[in-house]
Parts: structure tokens; sequence; C-alpha cells
């Protein structure tokens, strides 16, 4: 009776709703599902939430409702086979509006990874279907966003670690290996302009000291 309820919850969630808890995966803490709203300290309103947890419902219950949103959850459920995953594919290709479907697929996919191959899903789920989905889409720009930005770092890093050299060799030429390696090893820009700007002015002892210091903290 749980599970068909909580089927029912998921198949008639809409934007409107926003009164259902999904939880996917067990928690080790629970939290009373209510929202409340206070004044001045008083509760003066508060929305009771239900809560689906998706290990506790039934795979096949599910892919019997014949909702494609509900079929991408179905690795997550009791029961869960991958023959099940399988059923779940057909059902988001046949029942899924064709702008949602390599979205809902990618889900499934995602999902599915947590027990079974990426060989055996592939089958299932061609990598193609997969590629074509705005989840990838994302995810690849996101990659490629972050390494950008991490070789513009390693960039400038490499920018201020010259100058941080030179400035340091003019003041103390023979400051020795450990603060040769220390600025080799820095990665923050603004202990290596620190540096730089005050050479001329603290010992090899200040400089090693600060480096020492960035490292240890990073560390």
């Amino acid at each position: 009776m749980k599970t068909d309820i909580h089927c029912k919850v998921l198949a008639r969630l809409r934007p409107a709703d926003l009164l259902a808890l999904i939880y996917l995966f067990p928690q080790r803490r629970w939290e009373e599902p209510v929202f409340r709203v206070e004044l001045q300290g008083q509760e003066i309103n508060r929305w009771q939430f239900d809560c689906v947890r998706l290990w506790e419902i039934e795979a096949q219950a599910a892919l019997d409702q014949g909702l494609p949103g509900l079929a991408a959850l179905v690795p997550l459920m009791t029961g869960s086979t991958l023959k099940r995953v399988e059923q779940a594919a057909r059902q988001i290709e046949v029942m899924a509006p064709p702008a949602q479907q390599t979205d809902l697929l990618a889900i499934l996919h995602a999902f599915a990874e947590r027990k079974y191959t990426l060989k055996q899903l592939e089958r299932i789920i061609g990598r193609e279907r997969i590629m074509e989905s705005t989840i990838y889409q994302w995810g690849l720009e996101e990659g490629r966003t972050k390494g950008r930005a991490e070789g513009l770092l390693e960039g400038q890093l490499t920018v201020a670690r010259e100058l941080c050299r030179k400035a340091v060799h003019k003041w103390h030429p023979r400051a020795g290996t450990k603060v040769w390696t220390a600025i080799e090893d820095c990665a923050d820009l603004t202990v290596l302009e620190e540096v730089t700007l005050n050479a001329s002015e603290w010992s090899t002892r200040d400089i090693l000291r600060r480096l020492t210091a960035q490292s240890e903290e990073n560390g």
C-alpha cells in the first residue's frame, strides 16, 4: 500500500504542488519534513511535506505507472534489475516527448551506473543518445570552462613565479635552494606578489617563512 501511495504521489506532482520531498538515497539523519515560517521567533505558518523514499518503491510498480519521468528513477528503486532498466529505457523512448528523451535517458544511465557496467548499459542506452543530451553537453561545457580557468591561472602563476624569482635573486642572490623551491611550489598569486614587492626589505628567512606558511595552509 505504501509503495502504491508513493508512486501516486510521484505521478501527480506538478510545479504548483511543491509539497513532496523525494529522497534518492537513504539518509543517516532524518529531519521532520516541515517548512516553518517564523516572525520574531514565533511560528506563524508551516507546510508539511509528503516524504517519498525511492528505495522503498518497487521498480515494477513505478514502471506500471507508465510515466517516463518516473522510469528514469527506476535504478534507485527496490527490485531494480538490468531487465527493468531496459524496460525503463524503452518506456522513455516511447512515451516521453522527443525533446525530453535524451535527458531522461541520461538520468537513467547515470543512476544505473551505480550498479551496472558501462558495457551493459551501452547495449541498452546507446552512447550517442547520452552525448546528445543537454546534461552531457552541460557537463562537457563545464569541463571546458574549468580547463580554461585552470589554464589561465597556471599561466598567471608562471609569470608571478618568474617575477618573484627575479626580485629575490636581485636582493638575495645567495638565497639558497629552499627559497627557490618554495617559490616554485607556491600556488598563491597574492603571496608571490607580496614576496616580490617586499624582497628588498625582507630577509631570506622572512621570505622563506612567508612562502612556507602559504604551503602549510594549502597542505
